[in-house]
């Protein structure tokens, strides 16, 4: 799908070994009045170690759609009647690269509601089943050229330029050992506790899920996938493909399907979900990004 300078493309695959798919994805993009890009992505992995995986992924997934029909219009609305009464210098404590727009501030408050709901019907859910269901959540949400991070669990948002950052921090056992450096990396990738979450959807009532707010400055690529992907495909081997994409122009429907079959190349052990945002700016908007810079020296 094609919105004004960005595109997108989604791909799911069971994968080899698992016998049903318990990922769900989303991608939703539409342009506003003014014809400025506003979309989301999410990738949900039902964890498989718990009952249904794929019910509750479904859940959270189904929840996130619902939201954008019926909330989006409602906050562009809420959006216009606040901006005259907004305090210019106010700014939320985040993990912030600039002030957060207000439109976006709105949108970080919602998700954060839509999150506990998600939680709290799964947690309802597992206990009229006699047995827990949860899942990961990672949401991108982009309006104009800013995107908003929401996200809990071990799946991961990717920036792809000329190098590769992970964009979230993994909620796992083995990540947290990493950053209090108790693990190599090494030691991590192939831990047999590897696979613990310290957060999720649907098995505790208190969650914190990781936000990051930053806005695309050139020709970037996102990528929000499950650990199905990329615990099969080495990060150099896709970065490399997604490089070649970019400069080739290949169609991203395309690549999604290919960096699907990558991950079931190396052995397809999870279920796989690979979402793709692509920009093509033709220019560079340098006085936006000098005033967003001068903005966060205020």
């Amino acid at each position: 799908m094609k919105s004004s300078k960005y595109e997108f493309a989604m791909a799911t695959d069971k994968g080899v070994v698992k016998p049903i798919n318990e990922d769900r994805g989303l991608y939703k993009a539409d342009l506003d009045h003014e014809g400025n890009t506003i979309a989301i992505c999410a990738v949900a992995d039902g964890m498989g170690g718990l009952a249904a995986g794929d019910i509750a992924s479904g859940i959270a997934i189904q929840y996130l759609h619902q939201w954008w029909e019926e909330r989006i219009p409602a906050i562009f609305t809420e959006e216009a009647r606040l901006d005259s009464k907004r305090n210019s210098s106010r700014t939320i404590n985040l993990k912030l690269s600039s002030k957060l727009p207000l439109f976006l501030e709105m949108v970080d408050s919602e998700l954060t509601r839509v999150f506990h709901q998600i939680n709290d019907t799964l947690i309802m859910e597992g206990e009229q089943r006699g047995k827990k269901i949860g899942t990961t959540l990672s949401v991108f949400f982009l309006y104009k050229d800013d995107y908003l991070i929401k996200h809990i669990g071990d799946s991961r948002i990717y920036q792809v330029n000329r190098h590769l950052e992970q964009l979230t921090e993994d909620h796992s056992w083995v990540a947290e050992q990493l950053r209090k450096g108790r693990l190599t990396p090494t030691e991590a990738k192939n831990h047999p506790s590897r696979h613990i979450l310290t957060e999720c959807l649907g098995v505790k009532e208190r969650i914190e899920p990781y936000i990051y707010h930053s806005f695309f400055k050139g020709d970037e690529t996102i990528l929000v996938c499950s650990d199905g992907f990329y615990t099969m495909v080495e990060e150099f081997v896709w970065f490399n493909y997604l490089q070649t994409v970019k400069k080739k122009n290949h169609k991203l429907q395309i690549a999604t399907e290919t960096l699907v079959s990558m991950a079931n190349n190396g052995g397809g052990l999870d279920n796989i979900t690979v979402i793709l945002v692509n920009a093509n700016f033709q220019k560079k908007n340098w006085i936006r990004d000098i005033f967003r810079k001068i903005n966060n020296h205020d």
